[in-house]
């Protein structure tokens, strides 16, 4: 067939174009592919059924899909959450330290801040969405993934009590030595610690 791409074990032919722009979107998201995703390069939703219903794309939740082919990794989950949270959330507090390893931070839940109400019931993970804006400034990505910044998530898990403040100045330490911080920041967050301002632990 002309322009098309034969999928080995699926038993299916998808167009060359269609496919190789699905799975380099879905390259840069930990294999994952979402109908907004379709929607920006020209992928209808019905074509993504369709792909679902042959077997070449794997449905992860409503409106997100995987590409068998991309391995996902540790990062994965993140990922997940934040594409069902919607355009503009981002990770937030100890999912953003979990995501990177730090402060020995193993939320319960993925925690998303979006800036606007989500509607649906059916995260894929577990997960909560705080509602609220975000100053641009302070978001940045990290392993593919949209995040708050980590002097911003490390504040945040400090005064919410969701980390113990001596993971917290540990985690200040590690992001300043690879450079994760900005000029001043450290000192700053060392300076709330000391200050003993946080909340309880827990």
């Amino acid at each position: 067939m002309h322009n098309a791409t034969f999928l080995r074990g699926w038993g299916c032919v998808v167009p060359g174009a269609t496919w190789k722009a699905i799975y380099e979107v879905a390259a840069e998201q930990h294999g994952l592919f979402s109908t907004d995703d379709g929607r920006r390069i020209g992928v209808p939703g019905a074509y993504l059924r369709q792909m679902v219903a042959r077997g070449t794309l794997d449905r992860v939740a409503r409106g997100i899909y995987g590409v068998p082919e991309v391995h996902g990794g540790h990062a994965r989950p993140f990922r997940l959450a934040v594409m069902w949270a919607g355009d503009g959330s981002v990770l937030e507090a100890d999912a953003v330290l979990s995501l990177l390893g730090l402060a020995d931070a193993n939320p319960r839940v993925l925690r998303v801040v979006s800036p606007r109400p989500v509607r649906r019931q059916d995260p894929p993970v577990p997960m909560q969405v705080r509602v609220a804006a975000v100053a641009p400034a302070d978001v940045t990505m990290y392993l593919q993934v949209p995040c708050l910044r980590v002097g911003v998530a490390l504040r945040e898990a400090l005064d919410r009590g969701l980390v113990m403040p001596s993971r917290i100045r540990d985690a200040v330490g590690v992001a300043e030595a690879d450079g994760m911080l900005r000029p001043g920041e450290a000192e700053a967050l060392n300076e709330h610690l000391d200050e003993g301002r946080e909340v309880e632990y827990g």
